[in-house]
């Protein structure tokens, strides 16, 4: 069984600095080799790597509405783990003053 596929990426970094970006394209390609039928199967991996300038690029969307939204996350899971701290160890010292 052979899978392959292909992954394309950005680097964003040069941007601050008024350049244009980095592309990146990877060939994946996964070979799953079952020929011995013996209940092993050999695994390959095989990548290759493009580099090039991106010459017709844009970047949309803005960091600054997804930032709000993520920070109320945050504090969401935050409110909860501790809750959930506060539960289990009153569950504990309970447990312990049973004893």
């Amino acid at each position: 069984v052979e899978i392959a596929f292909n992954l394309q990426g950005v680097d964003l970094q040069t941007i601050h600095a008024s350049e244009l970006p980095d592309c990146y394209e990877f060939d994946i390609i996964i070979t799953f080799d079952n020929q011995a039928h013996s209940g092993v199967v050999k695994i390959y991996f095989d990548s290759d790597t493009f580099i090039q300038d991106c010459d017709d690029w844009h970047v949309s969307g803005t960091v600054q509405k997804n930032t709000h939204c993520l920070l109320i996350f945050d504090a969401v899971v935050i409110l909860i783990c501790l809750t959930s701290l506060i539960l289990c160890t009153r569950s504990i010292i309970l447990a312990v003053k049973l004893q």
